[in-house]
C-alpha cells in the first residue's frame, strides 16, 4: 500500500509539473501568437477594404473614360464635318439643319467679318 501512495504522489507531482509547463508554454508562446494572428486578421480585413475601394474607383474611371471617348468621337466627327464644309464640301446630309444653317451663315458673313470670310474661302 505504501508503494501505491508513493506511486500516486509521483503521478500527482508529474501532473502538476506538466500542467505548470503547459501553462507557461501557453502564456509564453501561444498567447503572443494569438495576438499576432489577431493583428494579421485586422490588417488583412483593412487591406480588403482598400482593394474594394480601389476596384470601385477603377470601375468609375472606366465609366468616365468611356464617356470621354464617346464625346471625343463626336467632337472628331464634328471637326471633320467643319473642315470638309470649309473646304467646300456639302456635308449637309450628315449635319443637323441648325448646324448647317449656322455654317452657311459663317461662310456668307452673318457671323464673320469680310476679311475672315476671305480667309475661310
Amino acid at each position: 500500500m505504501n508503494e501505491v501512495l508513493v506511486y500516486m504522489e509521483i503521478m500527482v507531482a508529474i501532473t502538476v509539473l506538466i500542467s505548470f509547463i503547459c501553462g507557461v508554454f501557453s502564456y509564453v508562446v501561444i498567447k503572443p501568437l494569438n495576438v499576432a494572428i489577431d493583428h494579421l486578421n485586422t490588417t488583412v480585413h483593412d487591406l480588403e477594404k482598400v482593394i474594394t475601394n480601389i476596384d470601385e474607383r477603377e470601375h468609375e474611371f472606366d465609366k468616365r473614360l468611356a464617356l470621354v471617348e464617346k464625346s471625343l468621337d463626336a467632337a472628331n466627327r464634328r471637326i471633320e464635318a467643319l473642315v470638309d464644309f470649309y473646304k467646300g464640301g456639302s456635308m449637309k446630309d450628315e449635319m443637323p439643319d441648325n448646324v448647317y444653317r449656322m455654317m452657311k451663315g459663317f461662310m456668307h458673313g452673318d457671323y464673320v467679318s469680310g476679311r475672315q470670310r476671305e480667309d475661310l474661302q
